[in-house]
């Protein structure tokens, strides 16, 4: 132990007396442990475990023991036997359910329950150019208007509600839709001015909650579907119909299963030989194809070509009569002069967006046009008007006088154009910001000219429709195609080209199976999915009738193919 003095001082105060300062010395003790402090211990732990169990099952024991010390650690003591026992486990399924969302539990039908559902017959058409294929059956066990329908016959799987029903006694008839039947005939909403068709495709897919299966050229379409409001059915058609036009690449759209296909012929990634399967005397039917007409005289039309390539092409030049001259590109006039000075003019997209006039005399006028756009439509909504008086000086201005557009001294005008309803508009005029007047019209400002009305326009301007002048003929099929690209638009050229004076087979065949035992020795139904070769040679499928009876099961196969 040490001790350590410290010395202090006090200072006493006394009111109105004097000052004494004594010393005081003040001692502070601090203990003070010079050798080190070491303590020691021990920790005892004891475990007893015993369980002692009887029973006629064996268990899967597993002993865990907890235990905890005071400390930076913490243990676990674990004891595990394994041994082999019959388990039996409960499943529980969980499924979520968005709250517009109705789950329909549908009825089940298999060829071999056809007798035990009352099912009597069963037919279905594949059809071309047709998205939901024609199901019809006859049961006496009746089913309601809007019920679902799912099963298989042979490999093709078929799903429907019920759209139709026809009683009769104690049969029967029912017709059926697709599933998707709401989906298909419900407006689809398209953000997207133009797009490939592998996109479309995608998205239409995916709206309906079906896989996507495309072997199609990806082509563009020339149609600006934006805000048109179609449905998906609608819109499948638009981008596909019109390839029937060449039935040797034409795509079919169909649905199967979970899957929607999109299949061009000569795409088919399979071939199915149906020459040794049962089938009746076949009926060929054979025609001869002329898609051109040969002529000395070139027609302009004649190539494949789109909507943009009938329309005249704008007129661009400069039409002028003495000091008057008005200069045009792409059909809108840019420029015009006469004896008082020239005027400009400028446009976003197809909407004029500011005018500007300078005359002889030094004055200047400067107009900026703003526009409103709506869901479908677009209206002028101010005009904003800047004008400069003349200069007087006794001198001609021209263009190069610049400075002209910064003179101060004139006025400022702005009028206001709204949409009242019912086709009326108000108009309101200000000049240096004070009312000058309103007035009402039915006219719509700023309207766009119908396409008539432009195309005239062009046409009396000097302009000239489009054509390549290299086709000595006139083309028997319409050549207006929906989609852009040279090179497709040769390619569907070429396409009307060899079709020309080829020999048209048309083949109808049915195919008769044998049931042994409620056994079909067919197990397929011929598809658009896959060409057909039939006596060596390959055809596409036009339409499949299936019909299926308790003791029959028949496939009337329509194919075609072109030849020469």
């Amino acid at each position: 132990m040490s001790i350590k003095l410290k010395p202090a001082v006090c200072i006493a105060w006394l009111p109105f007396g004097r000052v004494h300062l004594k010393p005081v010395i003040y001692a502070t003790v601090i203990p003070v442990f010079r050798q080190p402090v070491q303590v020691s211990g021990d920790t005892s732990r004891r475990l007893n475990t015993s369980i002692a169990m009887r029973a006629d099952t064996l268990r899967d024991i597993r002993i865990v023991k907890k235990i905890t010390v005071t400390g930076d650690t913490e243990r676990r003591v674990g004891h595990c036997g394994t041994v082999l026992v019959d388990t039996k486990r409960t499943l529980v399924k969980q499924s979520r359910i968005l709250a517009d969302t109705k789950i329909e539990i549908p009825h089940t039908l298999t060829y071999a329950e056809f007798k035990e559902r009352g099912i009597r017959s069963f037919s279905v058409t594949l059809g071309e150019l047709t998205l939901s294929d024609n199901i019809q059956l006859e049961t006496v066990q009746p089913l309601s208007i809007g019920d679902s329908v799912q099963g298989r016959v042979l490999d093709y799987a078929f799903r429907f509600l019920v759209e139709e029903t026809s009683q009769r006694g104690i049969v029967q008839s029912v017709k059926g839709t697709y599933s998707k039947d709401t989906l298909l005939y419900t407006s689809v909403h398209i953000y997207v001015e133009r797009a490939k068709v592998s996109r479309y495709a995608a998205e239409i897919a995916a709206a309906l909650g079906l896989r996507l299966h495309r072997l199609t050229d990806d082509f563009t379409p020339s149609q600006n579907f934006e805000g048109s409001g179609m449905t998906y059915h609608d819109f499948i058609s638009a981008l596909f119909g019109w390839t029937a036009k060449l039935p040797q690449r034409q795509i079919n759209v169909f649905i199967r299963g979970d899957t929607l296909h999109i299949i061009q012929r000569g795409m088919e990634e399979s071939v199915v030989d149906i020459t040794h399967w049962p089938h009746a005397q076949p009926t060929i039917e054979r025609k001869l194809v002329r898609s051109v007409w040969h002529s000395a005289n070139n027609n302009l039309e004649s190539g494949a070509h789109n909507e943009e390539d009938t329309a005249p092409i704008p007129f661009t030049g400069t039409i002028s009569f003495k000091e008057i001259s008005r200069t045009y590109y792409n059909g809108f006039l840019v420029r015009e002069t006469n004896e008082n000075g020239y005027s400009t003019y400028s446009y976003d997209g197809e909407y004029l967006a500011e005018k500007r006039t300078h005359n002889v005399d030094g004055s200047t006028s400067r107009t900026d046009y703003a526009y409103a756009s709506t869901g479908r439509d677009v209206y002028l909504f101010k005009e904003w008007e800047r004008t400069t008086e003349a200069v007087n000086d006794g001198k001609k201005h021209t263009e190069y006088d610049w400075e002209d557009w910064n003179r101060e001294k004139g006025t400022e005008r702005i009028t206001y154009h709204a949409p009242l309803g019912y086709g009326w508009y108000a108009t309101t005029v200000y000049v240096d910001g004070a009312l000058e007047g309103s007035s009402l019209s039915q006219g719509k400002p700023g309207g766009k000219a119908s396409q008539f009305t432009i195309e005239q326009s062009n046409l009396s301007l000097g302009a000239q429709y489009r054509g390549n002048g290299e086709l000595p003929y006139s083309s028997l099929i319409d050549t207006e195609f929906p989609v852009v690209g040279t090179e497709y638009l040769r390619a569907l050229t070429r396409e009307i080209e060899w079709l020309n004076r080829r020999t048209q087979e048309t083949v109808t065949v049915e195919i008769r199976a044998r049931i042994r035992c409620g056994v079909s020795d067919i197990d397929h139904v011929v598809d658009f999915t896959e060409r057909i070769r039939f006596e060596g040679h390959e055809y596409f499928l036009q339409s499949n009738t299936v019909e299926l009876t308790p003791r029959l099961l028949r496939q009337t196969i329509k194919m075609v193919r072109w030849y020469g």
